[in-house]
């Protein structure tokens, strides 16, 4: 699960005394993959990892493929933007000496949608082409929003 490369911005600015706007990005460099089938006879000669699905060698049809040098995925750029907004104190009625913050959180703003994990299976227990080798598993968390308050009494 190596990652060259993270990089991490954030920062956040009061345009007055109620309200705060702040920005978190990041940005992860690829994973790289190798590609994994099962090890040939001359290396593994009672056959045990026939029996593993997926095959637990770093083979593919009977060469070595070293860790990490197969495929890369892309990288992974994610911006989050959040806003909270404190109510002035004039407008709290109800209870004395309180204190009300509404908050708004957007994550992944542009709703990029990289791939995260990728199958490194390129060779079946049974000797086959793995047809899903290098096909995306899972993708980045699709952009949502977040509301909440803090209310203090």
């Amino acid at each position: 699960n190596h990652h060259a490369h993270q990089i991490k911005i954030w920062g956040s600015y009061a345009f007055n005394e109620n309200l705060l706007v702040g920005a978190n990005y990041s940005g992860i460099s690829g994973r790289h993959y190798g590609c994994n089938g099962p090890v040939p006879v001359s290396r593994d000669p009672d056959q045990i990892s026939q029996f593993y699905n997926p095959p637990p060698g770093h083979y593919c049809f009977g060469t070595l493929t070293p860790r990490g040098e197969s495929f890369q995925t892309d990288w992974i750029n994610r911006l989050d933007v959040s806003v909270r907004y404190a109510v002035p104190s004039q407008y709290l009625t109800l209870i004395n000496n309180s204190e009300l913050v509404l908050r708004a959180d957007i994550f992944n703003v542009f709703d990029l949608q990289g791939v995260t994990e990728a199958n490194e299976t390129g060779q079946l227990s049974g000797g086959g082409v793995n047809a899903t080798y290098m096909k995306p598993v899972t993708y980045q968390t699709p952009r949502f929003v977040r509301l909440g308050f803090d209310l203090t009494f």
